[in-house]
């Protein structure tokens, strides 16, 4: 509650003349990263620790309306690892997925809604990626159905044998100093070359 009281009061201050900003929509990932822009935009982090799309006393989908307070120019939306690991059914999480989508670009309709799919992971979170992978599926078909762009970080910060990189993160799926470097340069390449879906 006190980090979403943090990002509205952050929100609030901007001022009406600001920059459009590039808002980082998902849970602990990017809220524990640093950048503070990308591709010359202004980044505004609206990352939660432990947030799912929906759950009882929170999520995304009950966060929306600060999104058009928020001056977006950009939105990149990355959620659903905490769900995957609280034991949703992927069918649940696909509706709720699409939902989230669909409202975001309601409520922001003249900012490019772009969807980041789920990092890699590995040692004690290494039984989530067949789960992972499966979401990604569903990412890539939604940003595709959808006319959205997507940035595909999964197979980038992945090594040979599927798993995130060892040298990426301490525990397996929180990303050290240097897995933020890598997911911030594909944030940054996929900002600059605009590919879509």
């Amino acid at each position: 509650k006190l980090r979403v009281e943090h990002i509205g009061n952050e929100v609030s201050r901007l001022p009406r003349n600001a920059p459009k900003q590039l808002l980082l929509v998902g849970d602990q990932v990017y809220e524990t990263n640093k950048v503070e822009e990308i591709a010359g935009h202004p980044v505004l982090n609206m990352g939660v620790k432990g947030d799912e799309i929906d759950k009882q006393d929170g999520g995304v989908l009950r966060r929306l309306n600060l999104l058009p307070m928020a001056q977006a120019g950009n939105v990149i939306l990355m959620i659903g690892f905490n769900d995957i690991i609280s034991g949703k059914q992927l069918e649940l999480l696909e509706r709720q997925y699409r939902e989230l989508v669909r409202l975001i670009r309601g409520m922001v309709p003249a900012a490019t809604l772009r969807l980041q799919t789920l990092l890699p992971t590995r040692d004690r979170y290494e039984r989530h990626i067949p789960d992972i992978a499966m979401f990604n599926v569903m990412v890539e078909e939604t940003a595709h159905t959808m006319h959205l762009h997507l940035i595909d970080a999964f197979a980038p910060m992945q090594d040979e044998d599927g798993m995130l990189r060892q040298n990426y993160s301490p525990d397996g799926y929180m990303l050290n100093d240097t897995g933020y470097e890598a997911l911030n340069e594909i944030l940054v390449q996929h900002m600059k070359s605009g590919q879509p879906y």
